[in-house]
């Protein structure tokens, strides 16, 4: 069966008893399974979440009588057109969205399916941590949170019945605040899973379904089995709109000592680690070459382009952990707990007789050749330049880490792990012949205030649960008073005697 082309869709939002024949165009954001608690062995029913083209989403069941009929038809991730189904009002006591009413399939119900690309794929609500904590009908509604991953621990829960479950304990920050969140069972592995393809820096997670509760009379966000998503630095609007303002953030209120006279002095290591047997390159070979690795480099910094601030996990030692398997891990301190710190890393161009790129180096690898900065509240661009201005033009060792090849060399991406300028490594590459781009004069650059400005315009992409119930609340308003008014005029008036 189809629908004419003409249709017009209702907005969930609208969806009340007394407008159950209208059709709606949905996806299929989350679907899961009831157990029913006296019969494990038996289904029942199947609850699902929809959202609309407007980011408003209902809560939909499948009674165990239809799960037959309706289970195989509709598929997560999915898009459909909906109608006949009944609307009541839902009762239960963990809603997943803030909508009064759900949708219950009936046997006159029907399916088919849709291709609208344009319906929200993720169908976020994320609320702020203050209003986790607030905890304002918190108890009642599954919640989307947000946050920059600051701490984590794995446990093991053992239970009076001899089960033993496994969970990872985390923190949770924005800007001025944060929250504990924790996830069990198979979630637990989804959440290892995910962290395999975070790159950069501490990550920023989503996690959607969650609940808040009280441990302890501490507040924590727990995940469901089953029910909560989990994303890791996901490619959402509302996440790097986050991103950009925990940037922005951290930019202005670092207090900086990473270049400080107190910092500047080079271990004896780095300046060994240029007698390595590693390939010498050229700036084009690096580029064209589709072979990652850890090469030598001759080079010129012609330019300070930009600074990037962000988190990152570091150990004691102090080394930054590369990555999360499992736990974060110090090979060389053979510890897994690490602390959170603010990092400044920075992108130059370099070029040499064969072409230029971009490479990007934390301050700490650049404070060989660097002068000084004191410490100071924030940074910026034009502060890192004239810290670098005295080698501006100046040829230099590097050694490079190619981390990422691109064959058109857009997103070729490349990091300089060591630098010096040490005349000691300087002869020894003349001696062998790769001592080959020469220095040459760059005129001193202009201060430019539109440098200092380069993180994009943001605004908070969270809200407060108070608001998402409003919403609802209101347009459930407007719609009795809206159907009590239709009611009124459209009924025959009765005569006097």
């Amino acid at each position: 069966m189809s629908l004419p082309d003409e249709v017009v869709f209702g907005d969930i939002i609208q969806a009340n008893p007394r407008n159950a024949g209208v059709v709606y165009e949905v996806r299929v954001l989350r679907k899961w399974s009831v157990i029913d608690r006296l019969h494990p062995e038996r289904v029942e029913s199947v609850n699902m979440v929809f959202v609309d083209e407007h980011n408003h989403k209902i809560q939909a069941t499948i009674p165990s009588d239809l799960i037959s009929v309706f289970d195989h038809q509709l598929v997560e991730k999915n898009v459909y057109q909906v109608w006949s189904l009944s609307i009541d009002f839902n009762f239960d006591s963990l809603l997943p969205c803030h909508h009064r009413y759900k949708f219950i399939f009936n046997r006159n119900s029907k399916v088919i399916p849709s291709d609208n690309p344009l319906l929200p794929t993720y169908g976020l609500s994320l609320i702020s941590a203050d209003s986790v904590h607030k905890k304002r009908l918190s108890q009642r509604y599954m919640v989307d949170v947000v946050g920059v991953v600051t701490a984590v621990q794995h446990d093991k829960n053992f239970f009076p019945d001899g089960k033993v479950t496994q969970s990872v304990t985390f923190q949770m920050n924005e800007q001025r605040s944060s929250f504990e969140c924790e996830l069990s069972g198979n979630l637990v592995e989804e959440f290892r899973k995910s962290f395999v393809s975070s790159v950069g820096g501490l990550p920023i997670v989503v996690l959607q379904f969650m609940k808040i509760e009280i441990s302890q009379g501490c507040t924590l966000v727990e995940g469901l089995e089953g029910i909560t998503r989990i994303f890791v630095d996901p490619s959402i609007a509302d996440v790097t709109n986050f991103r950009n303002g925990m940037a922005w953030f951290l930019r202005r209120n670092i207090l900086y000592r990473g270049l400080s006279p107190a910092s500047t002095s080079v271990p004896m290591s780095h300046l060994v680690d240029f007698v390595r047997r590693y390939p010498v390159r050229t700036i084009e070979e690096l580029k064209s070459n589709p072979e990652l690795g850890v090469y030598f480099l001759n080079a010129r910094i012609s330019d300070v382009v930009d600074v990037e601030t962000w988190w990152y996990p570091l150990c004691n030692c102090p080394s930054i952990f590369d990555g999360y398997i499992g736990a974060f891990f110090c090979q060389r301190c053979n510890v897994d707990k690490f602390n959170p710190a603010p990092k400044v890393k920075i992108a130059f161009e370099l070029e040499d007789e064969t072409g230029n790129a971009i490479f990007k180096a934390f301050d700490h690898v650049m404070i060989s050749v660097a002068s000084s900065i004191e410490v100071t509240r924030g940074v910026t661009i034009d502060q890192f330049y004239n810290a670098f201005a005295s080698i501006v033009g100046k040829s230099i060792m590097f050694i490079v880490k190619k981390t990422n090849h691109d064959p058109n060399g857009v997103d070729s991406r490349f990091e300089l792990v060591r630098v010096s300028d040490h005349e000691t490594v300087i002869g020894f590459f003349t001696h062998t012949g790769y001592y080959k781009t020469p220095s040459r004069n760059v005129g001193k650059r202009v201060r430019n205030a539109r440098r200092q400005v380069n993180i994009p315009i943001s605004v908070p992409c969270t809200s407060t649960i108070s608001d998402l119930v409003d919403e609802y609340l209101v347009a459930a308003a407007a719609n009795f008073e809206q159907n009590t008014e239709v009611a009124s005029t459209s009924r025959t008036k009765r005569t006097r005697d």
